[in-house]
């Protein structure tokens, strides 16, 4: 055996470890083109998925776009928005939505506010002491998931509740602050996203609707 290459059950280690610092709400970091690292997008129309209990509750939204994400091969989770009857992907970030992952494997809420400020911090710097702020209110909302888990977040904007955030169903937290709102579903949906594929198969610009195996 090599010595200086990772056998097989190493090097699958190494990179489940590496899930932690790419957290799960968000999408990988920067451009996947020639990093080795797979993505599998919904690749034919499946049948429309049954509302979750949340979602439903909501009331008007029906689904849109849906997609497994992996990471070199593996299944990390898959994601679904759902949207009202009067979308307009354009300004997808600013209506009212619902969008759900269930996930493939664990995370902490800890990676996952990490990586979720770093996608923010991508669309625009916050203002001075914003940070701190939001890295608080997302740590009031966000929580430690396991597979299997489903996190959805429903953003109502213009409403003094601008987002509720759920845990298989069950509420964990509420937004109040209108603009980390908007940027936190914009990771996914705004044309600032570090993911443009992702993206356009959210909003079914690719001519990709509900989720493929």
């Amino acid at each position: 055996m090599n010595a200086c290459r990772p056998d097989r059950g190493t090097r699958r280690r190494q990179v489940l470890g590496q899930f932690a610092a790419w957290a799960a709400w968000p999408v990988a970091r920067g451009s996947l083109a020639g990093t080795g690292i797979g993505t599998a997008w919904a690749g034919a129309p499946a049948a429309s998925p049954s509302l979750p209990a949340e979602v439903n509750a909501a009331g008007g939204l029906r689904p849109l776009g849906g997609l497994r994400f992996r990471y070199w091969g593996f299944h990390v989770y898959d994601a679904q928005l759902y949207v009202g009857t009067a979308f307009d992907a354009a300004r997808a970030p600013a209506q009212r939505l619902a969008l759900s992952l269930t996930y493939a494997r664990a995370f902490r809420a800890l990676d996952i506010v990490d990586r979720s400020l770093q996608e923010i911090d991508r669309q625009a710097p916050p203002d001075a002491g914003q940070s701190p702020r939001w890295r608080a209110l997302l740590s009031a909302v966000l929580v430690d998931v396991q597979a299997g888990d489903r996190l959805t977040g429903i953003h109502d904007p213009g409403r003094q509740v601008c987002a509720r955030f759920f845990h298989n169903g069950r509420p964990t937290g509420e937004l109040n602050d209108g603009v980390l709102a908007e940027r936190f579903f914009g990771i996914w949906l705004s044309p600032l996203s570090s993911q443009p594929a992702m993206r356009r198969t959210l909003l079914g610009l690719d001519g990709h609707a509900g989720l493929a195996p």
